[in-house]
């Protein structure tokens, strides 16, 4: 892997020597939101895999449980639905990701057949391509693009046979490889091979494995892509890898990673008891949390997107029980530009010159969500 560059750590040192300034706080404004809890099926949104708003102001959204894309004029009426479950053009047996990628297209990520298929705004068939295979072999684990149809994917993780092999439970890392592709699912080029999210070993009582999964509290590999950029974020450091023109570079970023303290697990052990279906399952989840590792300190951030100018927006990690969270928005070089609090279950999806469009959900239902974005 390449070292950093000299501006990386010219920008780090300049940090750490100069005192902390304000950056500038963006405000927010709630603006459209479609989905209802029930009543009309139009407007029923259930396993939803991305939203994306077009130039017209329309908004598409992907279904997973339905298998259909549906098309969302600008004042939040159903335009039109495209896509069923099968095999055939335009239909789906598994939406995964859905993206804009430039000109209006959509682009459908189907795991199952694994191919992406190329949705005009009238939602017509454009084009249908094998998705991007990282290793070469499985789909992407994380998927983006940027408005000139480049695509950054990053593998599934690899490691786990040999925490398995090892015998212990408790957290591991693997590693994943980080690829950009082309819109025909093409590699192009490596970016390189990163740590992977941290997960968690589980070990059956009778010694055997008994699957994994992501690490509570544990770090996330996060990819994003925009303006001839492509960003790689290590969460347990505070930095980002950012590649251009076939450089690898280091960025600092002005990032804690806070202690984990026992009211922050009290905290997390509490939302889960009010889960509970009855008082077995409280006893099982209260012997998995005292037997449960977790890290002392938390991520530095727990997302990674790229704005319609190119800059860089990082979402601080929450900490149990919060409702909001900040967003810290960097120049790709690491400076900071601003800040812009948005709420903490919201999965921010697209983020354009005057809006941000992310997933919400409300008291188990799920919205999508628009904010009108104030960048002063």
């Amino acid at each position: 892997m390449r070292a950093p560059s000299t501006t990386a750590f010219l920008l780090f040192f300049l940090a750490a020597g100069a005192p902390a300034q304000e950056v500038p706080r963006w405000t927010v404004e709630p603006s459209r939101r479609i989905g209802v809890a029930l009543g009309d099926p139009d407007y029923e949104l259930d396993e939803v895999m991305g939203a994306v708003r077009l130039r017209d102001g329309s908004i598409v959204v992907g279904e997973m449980r339905s298998q259909e894309i549906r098309f969302f004029a600008p004042d939040g009426s159903l335009a039109r639905r495209q896509g069923r479950d099968g095999e055939g053009p335009g239909e789906y047996r598994q939406v995964r990701f859905l993206l804009t990628c430039g000109n209006d297209r959509i682009w459908v990520y189907d795991t199952a057949l694994r191919r992406l298929t190329v949705l005009g705004p009238d939602g017509a068939v454009h084009a249908i391509h094998p998705g991007p295979a990282p290793d070469g072999t499985s789909g992407p684990y994380d998927l983006e693009c940027d408005d000139r149809g480049r695509f950054i994917a990053a593998s599934w993780a690899q490691g786990a046979h040999e925490a398995i092999m090892s015998g212990r439970s408790g957290p591991f890392r693997g590693t994943q490889l980080v690829v950009l592709t082309d819109g025909t699912g093409t590699v192009r080029d490596t970016v390189g091979v990163f740590p992977s999210g941290e997960r968690y070993l589980f070990l059956r009582p009778d010694g055997s494995p008994g699957g994994t999964g992501p690490r509570q509290l544990g770090p996330e590999t996060h990819v994003a892509i925009g303006r001839g950029r492509a960003f790689v974020g290590d969460a347990a450091t505070p930095r980002v890898y950012v590649y251009e023109g076939r450089s690898l570079d280091t960025v600092p970023l002005p990032l804690e990673a806070p202690e984990v303290s026992p009211g922050d697990l009290d905290r997390l052990l509490a939302a889960r008891l009010a889960e509970a279906s009855d008082e077995a399952a409280r006893r099982r989840i209260r012997q998995w949390h005292a037997e449960y590792d977790y890290p002392d300190r938390y991520p530095h951030y727990s997302d990674l997107k790229v704005d319609q100018a190119g800059l860089l927006w990082i979402r601080e990690y929450p900490r149990p029980g919060e409702v909001e969270v900040d967003w810290l928005v960097v120049h790709p070089a690491g400076q900071p530009v601003a800040r812009v609090r948005l709420p903490v279950g919201l999965q921010v999806t697209q983020v354009g010159g005057d809006y941000v469009l992310g997933i919400f959900e409300v008291e188990a239902v799920q919205v999508i969500q628009e904010y009108r974005l104030l960048r002063r």
